[in-house]
């Protein structure tokens, strides 16, 4: 299998399985090749003979990626919420949020914030 090349920048223009008596019927004008074994996956250029992978731009972020990497960790976000369940009447929570609640005081109360002083 060849690789041809444009010669002036090097970029692997396609891959052609074809025996060594047909590479010239191949090969264009401004063109050369190169064996390999395997086709490239994704773009490639020849430099010194061998194949380098061009790697691919990264992507734009998503308005998701942007929004993910911009809050407050989870913790933090849990944590608020969780004071602010704490404040309601019980009555006011559902079962299982006033279940998930005293387990949540509970692991509070069992690991407390190290004071200032300490």
């Amino acid at each position: 299998m060849i690789a041809i090349f444009d010669i002036a920048s090097g970029m692997v223009r396609r891959t052609v399985n074809c025996p060594n008596t047909e590479i010239i019927y191949n090969i264009g004008l401004g063109e050369d090749y190169i064996t390999v074994q395997e086709v490239p996956q994704g773009p490639a250029r020849v430099v010194g003979g061998q194949i380098e992978l061009i790697p691919s731009p990264p992507a734009e972020p998503t308005y998701a990626d942007l929004r993910r990497a911009a809050y407050p960790p989870i913790g933090d976000q849990l944590d608020a919420i969780w004071k602010t369940f704490a404040m309601l009447d019980p009555a006011q929570l559902d079962p299982d949020t006033l279940a998930m609640l005293n387990l949540v005081e509970a692991i509070k109360s069992q690991y407390p914030e190290p004071s200032a002083s300490n």
